[in-house]
């Protein structure tokens, strides 16, 4: 019951990579403990969630990125402790909002323009993920210079 994947405690998986005590995965990779899943990378205790990556406990999301404790929300990045979120960035704390950025409502084009500008930003300074919040510089060091061996 678990289709070309690699892990442990799958029940219901097909292409799941380096995923854990999960069900119901699809095109999944590094998971662990979530069930139905698609098409998701870097997942810890998620479920219903679709098209995310790096989430912790974001039940029904779709499309979001580095969130953290958000609730059914969409095509939002950087957010925690929020439900029921669309088009939102940098945000904590909200319910039921659109076109946030770091709690502050925008125009849907200006939304656009400025989370574009905030995203080079990131990643020109190397902070776009979670690593600046969640792994030591020790932890970092080791992430870039250690390799990980080739599964055989």
């Amino acid at each position: 019951m678990a289709e070309d994947s690699v892990g442990d405690n799958l029940v219901q998986a097909q292409n799941a990579y380096k995923c854990f005590d999960a069900y119901d995965l699809e095109d999944c990779s590094y998971c662990i403990e979530t069930n139905s899943l698609k098409d998701c990378i870097d997942m810890t205790v998620c479920f219903k969630t679709e098209d995310s990556y790096s989430c912790i406990h974001c039940p029904g999301d779709y499309n979001c990125h580095f969130c953290i404790h958000c609730d059914y929300c969409s095509d939002s990045e950087f957010c925690a402790y929020s439900m029921n979120l669309k088009n939102c960035f940098g945000c904590v704390y909200l319910k039921d909002k659109q076109y946030y950025i770091f709690n502050e409502k925008y125009e849907p084009e200006e939304y656009e323009k400025k989370v574009a500008e905030i995203k080079a930003e990131f990643i020109a300074q190397g902070m776009y993920s979670m690593n600046p919040y969640f792994i030591s510089d020790y932890e970092q060091q080791r992430l870039d210079t250690e390799t990980e061996p080739a599964i055989s």
